[in-house]
């Protein structure tokens, strides 16, 4: 009988016990269970007091190169005291596992885990806590001379390759095909004219979303998964943050109190000027062309049927609406 072939498996907790975690000195009881089924995905490894997160890279996140650099970033970033989720090595000193999946060659990192709670963008003090670690993350990157974990997130990467690659979904939305091409030449412009502080480059987390931080009892921010790192503009990671404000409150008035906490933070370890501030708009327009590109390239492993009307209809609208703030058209 032939073999049926797979294009996504979820790996079993007890085979990535005995295989992969035997090999690390970790305190007795371990337990390891599925903790997050993602783009990548997550399983919870308690040892005796101990947190840790087992990632297992899907196919599309499975190049051997770049997590190899997203490994020595993590490591240079703890060398210069910005707290993130730290790749552990085990027995031998490896940090990277390979995995032979059904559907193909995965590999495995083991982190280490911080301790409290997801952030909710309702409090301010947990606002200006993720500005202010934002703000010394991209301090200590300057130092680094190292390339991105998935190479330069410039003009091309953000603006035109995600255009190019929604464009094929949106054949029966002609005026909105009509509006993300105009919209692409419109937001090249800008970029291209940025300048002083809203020009600044560097090393960034690429995907600085609020489930990938935890808050403590102790007032500390711990920042995970740099697998969609790279190099580019600083305030895309701002960009991000300001997305997350915008879709998780509703209230316009908290909206503006959680953005004005978390410039408030930043600035505490990183100039920012209010022109470079007002710029930010520009990279929530950036952010939500990402995830049109990362929402169909994923398809195969979380299905499509969700990429209806509904979803087009409310990614244009909030596009249109930056257009508009920023006088594009």
């Amino acid at each position: 009988m032939n073999t049926f072939k797979v294009q996504a498996s979820i790996l079993s907790a007890q085979a990535l016990q005995e295989q992969i975690l035997s090999r690390y000195r970790l305190d007795s009881p371990v337990s390891c269970r599925l903790h997050k089924y993602g783009v990548n995905d997550t399983y919870r490894v308690n040892a005796a007091d101990s947190l840790y997160f087992l990632r297992i890279y899907s196919l599309c996140y499975s190049e051997y190169a770049a997590i190899q650099r997203e490994v020595r970033l993590l490591q240079a970033l703890r060398e210069q005291n910005v707290s993130v989720g730290c790749p552990v090595a085990d027995r031998a000193g490896e940090t990277i596992h390979h995995i032979q999946a059904p559907e193909g060659l995965r590999y495995a990192v083991l982190f280490s885990g911080g301790q409290g709670k997801q952030i909710d963008a309702k409090f301010e003090s947990q606002m200006e806590a993720l500005g202010a670690w934002v703000g010394r993350f991209h301090s200590a990157a300057d130092d680094l001379n190292m390339p991105g974990v998935r190479g330069d997130m410039d003009i091309q990467r953000m603006v035109n390759r995600n255009v190019q690659s929604v464009l094929p979904r949106l054949l029966d939305r002609e005026q909105d095909r009509d509006f993300l091409q105009t919209l692409a030449g419109q937001l090249t412009t800008k970029l291209s004219q940025l300048t002083g502080q809203s020009a600044d480059t560097g090393i960034i987390h690429g995907d600085l979303h609020m489930d990938n931080a935890v808050f403590s009892d102790n007032q500390e921010i711990t920042v995970f998964d740099f697998a969609d790192s790279g190099i580019g503009w600083r305030l895309y990671d701002l960009g991000v943050a300001l997305f997350l404000i915008r879709t998780r409150l509703q209230d316009t008035e908290q909206q503006d109190s959680a953005w004005k906490a978390l410039l408030r933070g930043y600035r505490k370890h990183r100039y920012l000027p209010d022109e470079a501030a007002r710029n930010v708009t520009l990279f929530v327009a950036l952010k939500i062309l990402w995830l049109l590109d990362f929402r169909t390239r994923v398809g195969d492993r979380h299905g499509d049927g969700w990429l209806n009307d509904e979803y087009y209809e409310a990614a244009f609208s909030r596009l249109r609406k930056i257009a508009q703030d920023l006088e594009l058209f």
